[in-house]
């Protein structure tokens, strides 16, 4: 799911045996958040998803007991269209006289073979 929803051809599982496959809870964080994963395991996170984790640290959400997706750091282009709304929306409550324009360059400086 998290391949088709990131269109993404592929993504980086952290897991271990004897996972539970019955997931309630997911935290998200765009980006390189890996240093948010204790935050979401003491949310009651069982699955963390975010870019550019870590060897050490997905040895250590193994031992804490989170599953993790790292779909890469880019992800956080699904929020750019939400943020610019919100932007706006400010931008007018306000009256501020400005543009807002949402990136169209990609910075994802890897493809994959």
């Amino acid at each position: 799911k998290v391949k088709s929803v990131f269109d993404l051809d592929s993504v980086r599982l952290v897991r271990y045996d004897g996972a539970n496959p019955t997931v309630s809870r997911i935290a998200i964080c765009g980006g390189s958040g890996q240093s948010f994963y204790q935050d979401a395991l003491a949310k009651g996170a069982q699955v963390f998803i975010t870019g550019d984790i870590y060897y050490h640290t997905a040895q250590d959400m193994i031992t804490d007991g989170l599953l993790a997706i790292d779909p890469g750091h880019h992800i956080e282009v699904l929020f750019i269209e939400k943020l610019l709304v919100k932007l706006t929306a400010w931008k007018e409550a306000a009256g501020w006289d400005l543009d807002i324009l949402p990136s169209q360059s990609s910075t994802n400086p890897f493809s994959h073979l």
